[in-house]
């Protein structure tokens, strides 16, 4: 389900309209990829938390296939791996990821208005918490 978020500000002014989407709980995730084909974006799970990729190819907007360990694209060829990185062109720029966040019910949420880079993850607090409860 993709919620657009529009309102105003205290001004009077229109706010920025964010594209947001609901993916589900983390626990829902058990593979280390996980294509979501509709949403045109994988959410990739290890041990450092979760990350969105874009799984449209950048020289055209194609969408991307999932072989193992990169993302291939059927219209012209171009490879990218796990990271966003161009293996093969004729694409010359990386794949955009997405800033993950989790809303009150727990719910891993994508922000595709927000791009981050592509080591940057999302733990969430029922991870984050059993870490830090495994260090004590």
């Amino acid at each position: 389900m993709l919620t657009i978020v529009t309102g105003c500000s205290r001004n009077g002014t229109a706010k920025k309209r964010s594209r947001m989407l609901a993916i589900g709980s983390p626990d829902t995730f058990d593979q280390r990829i996980t294509i979501l084909a509709l949403e045109r974006i994988a959410i990739i799970k290890d041990a450092a938390g979760f990350a969105a990729v874009s799984m449209v190819c950048t020289h055209m907007p194609c969408a991307l296939q999932f072989r193992t360990k990169k993302f291939e694209c059927p219209c012209h060829g171009s490879v990218f791996s796990l990271s966003g990185a161009v293996l093969t062109g004729p694409a010359k720029e990386a794949l955009s990821f997405f800033k993950i966040s989790e809303n009150r019910a727990g719910a891993l949420v994508v922000h595709f208005d927000e791009v981050v880079p592509s080591d940057q993850r999302y733990l969430p607090a029922i991870n984050a918490s059993k870490s830090e409860t495994a260090l004590l």
